[in-house]
Parts: C-alpha cells; structure tokens; sequence
C-alpha cells in the first residue's frame, strides 16, 4: 500500500483504518511535508506502539493529528520500538477517533463531516482557504 504523493491528514487517517480493519500486523510509516516521521507498530489490526519526531506513546498520538499532509506506507515488517512508545489499543482508538470495532472505513474522523460537494471538512476548508470559501 505504499503511496508516494503527499495527501491532507484524512487520508493518512483512512490508511490506519484500513490497516486496523484489514487485521494486519506490522509498520505503518508516515513522512510528513515538513520532514518528520511517524511510525504505528500493530499486532492482528491492534495498535501497539507509535512514535513521531522525538515523541512516543499518547504524546506521539497526539501529534500525529497535528499533521497538514504526508504520505505513508505498510510493511509487514515490524520495527524495533522503545518501551515508551508502547501504547494501549483501546486509548489509541479514543486519541485518534478510530471507530471501537471498526467493520467498514469510515469516510472521516469521529465528529468532523465533509463539507457538501468536498473532500474536506469545513475546519479543514477554513484552514486552507480561510473563512471566506464558498460552500
């Protein structure tokens, strides 16, 4: 599944949703447009540990919200992780508005909608062309 052209965070978000529904083990690796990386280790679609830059565990979770566009890809392969990064599937699903048991993709993050006619959320509209983008 590699995917080499940068894209917004939702799509970033849809590829960890389709490595949890899909049940895979291994890494998804995600470099951002501003040259950090993120890395998600998964056992059986389980979230088990996850760094971004310098950060691990629910920090590094956190941070990966934060990302404006990247581009990411899965090996099943798993990398070495520290202990810190170790982080607990069920509080990754709740830091990272992944549905609980997920059984078909969701098209967006818990709360956000796309905006009618667009593949962007009306935060992430504003935030691309300000608050003066017409619907």
């Amino acid at each position: 599944m590699p995917n080499r052209d940068y894209h917004p965070y939702l799509v970033l978000w849809n590829g960890l949703i389709d490595v949890v529904v899909q049940k895979l083990s291994g890494t998804l690796l995600i470099a951002t447009h501003d040259n950090a990386s993120c890395r998600f280790a998964l056992e059986q679609g389980r979230l088990t540990h996850c760094t971004f830059s310098r950060l691990h565990g629910e920090d590094a979770l956190i941070a990966f919200t934060t990302i404006q566009a990247g581009r990411y890809s899965f090996h099943q392969q798993t990398y070495p992780f520290r202990s810190a990064a170790m982080v607990a599937h069920e509080r990754a699903v709740e830091l990272l508005g992944l549905p609980a048991e997920p059984e078909t993709k969701p098209s967006a993050p818990a709360g956000l909608k796309p905006v009618s006619g667009s593949l962007f959320t009306k935060e992430e509209m504003e935030a691309l062309f300000g608050k003066f983008y017409f619907e």
